[in-house]
């Protein structure tokens, strides 16, 4: 592999001829005694306002396909989130008429909830780390590792904050019965 890089090598520098970066006469232009060198240089002025003009639109162009793009993006994304949602929330319902109870329902919901939001912040959460700390992990380490840290503790928290609302609701309602 290296004779074939040397002589694929020896091949381009000896086969090329010589390039040499001179300029033409015409463009050459000479300070006769009465101008200056600076008149010269003015008068080979290369302004074209039709330039101008084309980069002004093309740029506009760019600006407006990027608005499009941000506007489709923004409402594909807003439609997965709508549909996400009802996903999750026909999901509780399900589970909560099938087991003819609301807290089952609830608690459905709330560990499909916390489940989903701690992948997002466990992989998030990993990769601030590991920038933080310069931990030199790999992309895809950061994303399996901070995606099952996150959905236990995900689970984990809702279970907690399920039991919470029902110790809470326990309380009140003994504190508002007669």
């Amino acid at each position: 592999m290296k004779t074939l890089l040397r002589l694929f090598i020896i091949l381009l520098v000896a086969g090329s001829q010589p390039v040499l970066a001179q300029p033409h006469q015409d463009t050459i232009k000479a300070a006769s005694p009465k101008t200056s060198v600076a008149q010269s240089v003015a008068d080979d002025d290369d302004f074209n306002a039709g330039l101008l003009v084309g980069a002004v639109i093309v740029l506009s162009v760019m600006l407006g396909f990027m608005i499009v793009g941000f506007v489709a993006a923004s409402l594909i994304g807003g439609v997965l989130f709508i549909l996400v949602s009802s996903g999750i929330l026909s999901a509780a319902i399900l589970v909560g008429a099938y087991k003819k109870s609301i807290a089952a329902g609830f608690r459905t919901l709330l560990i499909i909830t916390f489940s989903i939001g701690g992948i997002f912040l466990g992989i998030g959460g990993l990769y601030l780390v590991n920038i933080l700390f310069d931990l030199h992990l790999h992309h895809t380490v950061i994303a399996w590792s901070g995606l099952i840290g996150g959905l236990i503790g995900g689970v984990v928290l809702g279970l907690c904050l399920f039991m919470t609302v029902r110790l809470f609701l326990a309380f009140a309602k003994r504190k508002l019965s007669f």
